[in-house]
């Protein structure tokens, strides 16, 4: 299972390469994080610019980025479907069951990229055009470098399940909706929706978007010189994003197993 599932992502790397649509995600965030520049201006004055890291990354990634993330995903299903590229491609040895996983391993991919970019750039300006000298307060060093470098890896590996979760919802959507562009506002219109609606209904912490930003919250609290440790909520966040892409992927495989894919 397991090889034919690793070519079939190769493959889809190599579509996702000579895609232009692909490196148009990566361009706009790119700009984005230049545009924080200006929101929040990064200087050398004596004093750490995490801060500038803790307001842009989250922000790069938990708005643009997800709806990059939730575009990319939701047409990667319902392109081969509309196209009926998806009978050529099952014709090889590949299960319907394992499309979707090559799929979805395609889509993580995307957002670690995602993720890899807003990091690296945010990190790259406070390093050139500002300090990283630890957070301190009243001439203490509250946090040194290496805390806040440990404290900002667990903060994007939190972040990371709740966005393959989101992976997983689109690919679901995808199954489900044989338009490309009918998927995508489906996807992105429901999870704005919900996104609405969680606090007020007291769902918000069995549902996985809950946790793009709390995952990003004890490293803003300690560039802000609170104390601040990743609390339980995280291993909760780990677990709801994991069922959740769980139950997103097995709906995929079950949606996908019943369409007749002659019409």
């Amino acid at each position: 299972m397991m090889p034919r599932v690793l070519n079939a992502y190769r493959i889809e790397l190599i579509k996702a390469l000579r895609s232009r649509a692909t490196f148009v995600g990566p361009a706009l965030l790119l700009l984005l994080m230049a545009g924080a520049l200006f929101v929040h201006p990064v200087v050398r004055d004596e004093k750490s610019d995490y801060d500038f890291i803790a307001y842009a990354v989250p922000s790069a990634i938990n708005v643009l980025g997800i709806l990059l993330i939730l575009s990319h995903s939701a047409a990667s299903v319902s392109g081969e479907l509309s196209s009926g590229t998806i009978r050529l491609v099952l014709v090889r040895p590949l299960r319907r069951g394992e499309f979707i996983l090559a799929k979805s391993l395609a889509g993580f991919s995307y957002a670690a990229l995602i993720t890899a970019l807003a990091a690296s750039s945010a990190w790259t300006a406070a390093w050139v055009l500002g300090d990283l000298t630890g957070v301190r307060f009243g001439g203490d060093v509250l946090y040194t470098d290496r805390d806040m470098r440990v404290a900002f890896l667990i903060a994007t590996g939190l972040n990371l399940p709740p966005q393959f979760a989101a992976v997983a919802y689109a690919v679901f959507v995808s199954t489900c909706i044989r338009n490309p562009a009918s998927a995508v506002i489906v996807a992105i219109g429901t999870w704005i929706l919900v996104d609405a609606v969680k606090y007020p209904l007291g769902i918000a912490p069995y549902v996985f978007s809950s946790y793009l930003d709390s995952s990003w919250q004890p490293f803003s609290e300690r560039c802000m010189g609170i104390e601040s440790e990743f609390s339980r909520t995280a291993l909760y966040g780990i677990g709801v994003s994991i069922v959740s892409m769980t139950l997103f992927l097995a709906g995929a495989v079950m949606v996908l197993s019943r369409k007749d894919l002659s019409a």
